[in-house]
């Protein structure tokens, strides 16, 4: 059976500290770092990176065990300078490598308020580097500023999530529950290699749970740790071509991989082959009712999507029509406020032709935030 202990984490927060950062958020970031370090276990390993266009560790692993020093550590930290996001990334790959820890739980935390230029690609391949070693990112964005598109690429290479955080106050919050969650891990670097039939052209995969999370549609996917209580839940949304005279069509051959914590080696690959059958007398029994479920809350999130690629595209008039369906729908789920969002932004295309950032991220992060089990289940 799995483990039913708590695993040691190996955490670096990574927190920028350019010029937009100056004042409450980042006493905030300072105040959360400190709570997170005080909760260390021993066995656990904790670190904080701060970054501009320049990165430096601000509070080491040996700093990190005696609280007084990391606050007077933290004390010093000062906001200036411009954002590179890939220094800090880099330099926290530094730290997690350094105190790696194969029976633990290894994690970065990303916490940022504005884009980074011109490092990118720079960030995209230190994302895939964390992923093969089996670090998982956390994004954190603060404010409306920040990339979103990039956040997201560097959480899903790495089996993170992507938290929105339209006020600094909930910082501590956040990262508390994500150091919590940490400890109820037992497999980390949970993953799924193989490859698909020739007929099946797969569009993307949507991680369900424990997070909600667009993992891209290429091989392989990381799907982050597998906590003690729950499960990872995936949708998979693929096309098949036709495919003559067969009466099973196999998908795909995957293998199910993942460290399980407290054993010190590399859980045995589960083989997983995909088929379904084909036939022109399909069954008419309907699909299990959480499937059916996931996919009218993914039919909503989708929906934003489309609108603000169509905004970008100039299209504005249309972009606004779609909003205004997605907050009818969002009203008959009884979501009020991302109903609300909703006609705002689309009142704001039909006259000024463009989208606010903040109503962007509200919109697309509460629809994803719809896909929560707790939330859910709740409808």
């Amino acid at each position: 059976g799995l483990p039913d202990v708590r695993p040691p984490v190996n955490l670096t927060i990574v927190v920028d500290r350019s010029t937009s950062m100056r004042g409450q958020r980042l006493d905030l970031v300072r105040s959360a770092a400190l709570s997170i370090i005080s909760k260390l276990e021993t066995g656990d390993s904790a670190s904080v990176v701060a970054f501009s266009d320049r990165a430096e560790v601000f509070v080491s692993p040996d700093q990190a065990r005696d609280p007084s020093v990391a606050r007077a550590r933290l004390s010093l930290l000062q906001a200036g300078g411009g954002t590179e996001i890939a220094q800090g990334i880099e330099a926290g790959l530094g730290e997690l490598k350094h105190n790696f820890s194969r029976d633990g739980v290894n994690q970065m935390i990303l916490l940022t308020d504005g884009r980074t230029y011109g490092d990118e690609d720079a960030c995209r391949a230190l994302a895939n580097h964390a992923a093969g070693m089996g670090i998982a990112i956390n994004s954190v964005g603060i404010g409306s500023e920040w990339g979103d598109n990039l956040m997201d690429e560097i959480a899903g290479k790495t089996g993170g999530n992507v938290g929105f955080l339209d006020s600094p106050h909930a910082i501590s919050d956040l990262l508390q529950g994500i150091f919590d969650t940490l400890t109820h891990v037992v497999a980390s670097r949970v993953r799924i290699e193989g490859s698909v039939s020739v007929a099946v052209d797969v569009r993307s995969v949507f991680r369900l749970e424990p997070e909600p999370m667009p993992l891209g549609d290429s091989l392989p996917f990381f799907l982050g740790h597998l906590p003690r209580e729950g499960a990872i839940r995936l949708l998979v949304e693929a096309v098949v071509q036709p495919v003559g005279d067969l009466k099973e069509l196999v998908l795909g051959q995957f293998t199910v991989n993942g460290d399980i914590l407290g054993q010190g080696t590399e859980a045995t690959g589960l083989p997983l082959q995909v088929s379904i059958p084909v036939t022109l007398d399909p069954d008419p029994t309907p699909p299990p009712e959480d499937i059916v479920s996931a996919l009218s809350f993914i039919s909503l999130y989708r929906m934003q999507e489309k609108a603000r690629i169509e905004a970008g595209l100039g299209e504005a008039l249309q972009a606004a029509r779609r909003l205004e369906n997605l907050a009818t729908q969002l009203l008959a789920t009884g979501e009020r406020d991302l109903a609300k969002a909703a006609l705002s932004e689309a009142d704001r295309l039909n006259h000024t032709r463009k989208l606010s950032t903040e109503g962007e991220k509200m919109l697309k992060y509460g629809t994803r935030a719809l896909l929560l089990p707790a939330k859910s289940s709740a409808r």
